[in-house]
């Protein structure tokens, strides 16, 4: 009597164990790399309508301290008529000097709204001690002479090497009327 029996050796079950592992690291390298990219891309979408709000603002706003001006703080977008076509929301603006600090946790979403500009003193704007682009009695409110030339809105790029991107609009570096222009965080 001839018995066949039908069984794996362990040898082909080591391997099918082997190549499932191989297809599964894939699998779970390959979906970080999309959630990051999706993450990303949300960001720069928010930013992008950020600074076409911000543009809308400064079209439109031309009666007021910010005529025909960049708007000095996300709140000022987000404050406005909810049928104000510069009304923002949705937006988590963050304060912090750099974007890549804020990059994990809860606050890996927000945007740094920057205001670029000059003040008539010819003292630079910078990111520490005094801001010559803001009052230092009322933070929000712009200094005396100080005139915004552009805004930028900076975030953490999670693809690739992860970094800050910048989107601009106006005048963001360079000189203004032989005045430095620099961009400062807006409160």
């Amino acid at each position: 009597m001839n018995k066949c029996n039908k069984a794996f050796t362990i040898v082909e079950l080591l391997i099918v164990i082997v190549v499932i592992g191989i297809i599964s690291a894939i699998t779970i390298v390959s979906y970080a790399n999309l959630s990051n990219r999706g993450r990303t891309a949300s960001l720069q979408a928010t930013a992008n309508n950020l600074l076409k709000k911000a543009e809308t603002y400064k079209q439109n706003n031309s009666t007021g301290a910010f005529a025909y001006s960049y708007p000095p703080t996300v709140a000022t977008l987000t404050s406005l008529a909810t049928n104000d076509a510069s009304y923002l929301t949705g937006i988590q603006s963050l304060n912090a000097t750099d974007p890549a600090a804020t990059a994990t946790g809860s606050n890996n979403n927000g945007i740094q709204y920057q205001i670029c500009g000059t003040n008539t003193s010819g003292t630079p704007a910078t990111y520490s001690g005094t801001n010559p682009l803001y009052n230092s009695a009322t933070p929000t409110a712009i200094a005396s002479g100080a005139t915004i030339t552009g805004i930028q809105a900076r975030y953490w790029d999670f693809s690739g090497s992860g970094s800050i991107a910048t989107l601009s609009s106006g005048k963001v570096s360079g000189t203004e009327n032989g005045i430095v222009v620099n961009c400062v965080n807006a409160p």
